[in-house]
């Protein structure tokens, strides 16, 4: 059921520029990095303003670009700083740099199904990163974040919706401390430490070996999906590497587990989506108060999680190399599946499966002997202690291979990789270990500064699925069940991104369509950014597809959005 996270992986947008080595950086919210002065950097052509001893050089305006490149190796801390930097005058090669940025979403639903379902949302977040470098040996990086925002469903029929009146309007924030690590350098060796973000990968469709960072899709998904790495929650690790200027070695180790971030009910994007039959089951057996749908995520992160203990830290070695043009790499993760696999008591099972009759008559409890008799066994095992729902965390293996070269034109990129035991679930909501292979084909070509085009082939081949049952959002319903070799999830995505720099215009479309089991999505965008640093968005999301798909689980959450950012 966790497989809700999937989504991240439909309509994700590649950049050009990841391409380009010359290129210049870009940050994570879309403002182009000034580069750090350096000893052999000219001086400004203007006079720097002094302020207590330190030049500060006038700041150019950041130009606006498109989103970073998940699948490049997003370390600006340690390449370029950000928007606004301060120099002292003593040393050029000693910097710090800072960057604010700002955005805010308003959502509306495109169809009101009377479900509970949130028809309005409001999300807001603002970050604060600071960076400092001492010459080429040292750099420090820290960035806070807090995130607020508020969702509000459908009012009652006899009430016109106009927005500012929606129903059960829920509240949620959080403040928390992303990226902070520290930086040491000694000629080709490097050691960092602290929360750290491993981009990992050449494609953003099913990257084999970005598996190290859990993702948070508790907010604003849209924004999930715009910038893939604001969605992602840094772990505490330790990278020892080495990095020349054809190859590159590095060691990762964290000691920490971490596991994915997502509402289970009352949320458009809980996994238990409003009117679905598995929420329905939840409330069957108890009703929860909207004010801690929230916490019931705490219970579904696992009733056990690996400690920080030597046996359950997580390892990965990575090798880089460029060979007769092409870039190549090799990764190798000894960690955690983050999807859980959950033990359900069977009295306890009994009654989630009976949910509508219950819901449809309570006194069924009491007339049904099956249900009386489940019913008082639960009582007495939670009376006495007794474990009813266990959730745990299963060892991930993990090998991927990756390439990346230019043809020409276009640049194409290669991801594949393959897990021993992989947790999957069936459509009845039952666990199972399965071995697991990806691949990913992706090309990629930019026409002057005003065309992009990329198209990602994706697929998914589970070895050996249960005769007895259906894969959950790999396999559609009425699908053929029995033995068979391999449940296959495989299609096809691309992005269209068109641009008017004197107009300040950039429209997007992007979609991905899942030729089996056939569900899809479709996401566009028109972004206006002649008020640099200001940026304003409207766009839509849709999706849907047959029975038993992720695209038919989450169909009735089609929206539109009004959006605002703006960094400095």
């Amino acid at each position: 059921m966790w497989s809700l996270a999937a989504i991240l992986i439909l309509g994700q947008t590649p950049d050009p520029a990841a391409a380009a080595p010359d290129a210049s950086p870009i940050a994570e919210d879309g403002a182009a990095l000034q580069p750090t002065p350096t000893l052999s950097a000219p001086l400004a052509a203007e006079p720097p303003l002094v302020i207590d001893a330190q030049a500060v050089p006038p700041p150019a305006a950041a130009p606006l670009a498109p989103p970073p490149d998940a699948a490049a190796d997003d370390d600006s801390d340690a390449r370029a700083s950000e928007a606004v930097t301060l120099t002292t005058a003593e040393s050029l090669a000693t910097s710090t740099a800072y960057r604010l940025s700002v955005a805010s979403r308003l959502q509306l639903d495109l169809g009101f199904e009377n479900t509970d379902e949130d028809v309005a949302e409001w999300w807001n977040a603002a970050s604060l990163r600071l960076s400092h470098r001492q010459g080429d040996s040292l750099s420090l990086v820290a960035e806070a974040q807090t995130r607020w925002g508020v969702t509000g469903k459908d009012p009652r029929p006899a009430h016109r919706f106009w927005l500012a009146n929606s129903a059960e309007p829920q509240w949620a924030a959080d403040t928390r401390l992303r990226e902070a690590h520290v930086t040491v350098r000694r000629g080709i060796f490097e050691a960092r430490l602290g929360a750290q973000l491993f981009v990992w990968g050449k494609n953003e469709v099913f990257a084999a070996a970005d598996v190290l960072n859990p993702v948070d899709l508790r907010y604003d998904v849209v924004a999930a999906l715009e910038t893939p790495k604001e969605a992602r929650l840094p772990i505490v690790a330790l990278d020892l590497g080495a990095f020349a200027a054809d190859w590159s070695a590095e060691l990762v180790l964290a000691p920490y587990f971490e596991p994915h971030h997502a509402t289970v009910i009352g949320r458009d994007f809980s996994v238990a989506r409003p009117g679905s039959e598995l929420e329905r089951r939840i409330l069957a057996v108890g009703q929860v108060s909207p004010s801690i749908e929230d916490q019931l995520q705490q219970a579904a992160q696992g009733t056990e999680q690996p400690q920080a203990r030597p046996q359950d830290f997580t390892w990965a070695v990575r090798g880089t190399a460029r060979l007769k043009g092409v870039d190549v790499a090799a990764t190798a993760v000894y960690g955690w599946d983050r999807l859980p696999r959950v033990w359900v008591d069977p009295d306890l099972s009994r009654l989630l499966a009976a949910a509508d009759l219950i819901l449809a008559d309570p006194q069924t409890l009491t007339t049904d002997p099956a249900l009386r008799t489940a019913s008082l066994n639960v009582q007495q095992k939670a009376l006495a202690g007794q474990a009813l729902l266990a959730s745990r965390f299963h060892r991930l293996t993990r090998f991927a291979a990756e390439a990346q070269t230019t043809i020409g034109s276009v640049v194409a990129r290669a991801d594949v990789g393959f897990s021993p035991d992989q947790t999957f679930y069936t459509t009845e909501l039952l666990p199972i270990g399965r071995p697991a292979a990806t691949a990913a084909l992706g090309l990629e070509y930019t026409y002057g500064d005003a065309w992009y085009v990329a198209t990602t082939g994706y697929a998914l081949a589970v070895l050996r699925p249960p005769a007895w049952g259906r894969l959950l959002h790999v396999e559609r319903d009425r699908q053929p069940i029995g033995d068979r070799p391999l449940a296959a999830l495989y299609g096809i995505s691309s992005h269209l991104r068109w641009r008017d720099d004197d107009l300040g215009l950039q429209a997007a479309v992007t979609g991905a369509f899942d030729v089996a089991p056939g569900d899809h999505v479709l996401w566009g965008e028109l972004q206006y950014d002649h008020l640099a640093p200001h940026v304003l968005k409207l766009g839509a999301l849709v999706m849907n597809g047959p029975a038993g798909t992720l695209g038919r689980s989450y169909a009735e959450n089609d929206l539109a959005y009004l959006a605002y950012g703006a960094a400095w």
